[in-house]
């Protein structure tokens, strides 16, 4: 069975959410304003809307961004966790979709072949990068930009060699994830039109 979503945007999944389905997106509406009267009317909502999605997209590569330059200067345990945080935004955005009843796999399976690519080589390129960055200053011993203040001295073989792994394991893990949302996506949607119209 599958509604219509009353903010438009295609059909969803099941009944509407309801009780602590809905908390998450009630708090994030607040927080961010999106009951605020600022909000006007639906063609001012409309551009403030997609105003937020592409400041979320640039909070996203400035962590990405702030993250490899701390690499560079050999903070290595910042840069992990600039890293880390460059997560936040989209589990935000997932989060509120699925407090609406949206189906995110199958939200994320319709994005553009195109864009999908290009957002996954960026992100590809940023993680092969930093991966770089760690590599080099573990054989070298020396950051790529010689801050004595910013730099982590990490003199362990262990504690390089853990989070190289670690980092090889979430960069796979991560694109893994996205490759079955996809796929999964898409297999919803298509048992979505093959199956009879429920009343």
């Amino acid at each position: 069975m599958s509604t219509r979503n009353p903010h438009g945007g295609g059909p969803r999944r099941g009944n509407a959410p309801h009780g602590r389905a809905r908390r998450f997106a009630r708090f994030a509406d607040a927080v961010a304003g999106l009951t605020d009267p600022s909000m006007g009317d639906e063609r001012e909502r409309d551009v403030i809307l997609r105003a937020g999605t592409a400041a979320m997209t640039a909070a996203l590569f400035t962590f990405i961004a702030l993250g490899l330059l701390l690499a560079a200067t050999g903070a290595v345990l910042q840069s992990g966790l600039a890293i880390l945080a460059s997560a936040v935004p989209n589990f935000v955005y997932f989060r509120y979709c699925s407090s609406e009843g949206l189906d995110n796999a199958q939200v994320y399976s319709r994005t553009a072949p195109r864009r999908r690519r290009l957002t996954m080589a960026i992100g590809a390129i940023c993680a092969l990068v930093w991966l770089g960055l760690l590599a080099a200053y573990a054989i070298t011993g020396a950051p790529l930009i010689d801050l004595s203040w910013a730099t982590t001295r990490m003199e362990s073989t262990s504690t390089w060699t853990g989070a190289l792994v670690g980092g090889v394991a979430g960069v796979a893990a991560t694109f893994a994830v996205l490759g079955l949302l996809v796929r999964s996506g898409r297999r919803r949607t298509e048992l979505e039109r093959t199956a009879p119209d429920e009343d």
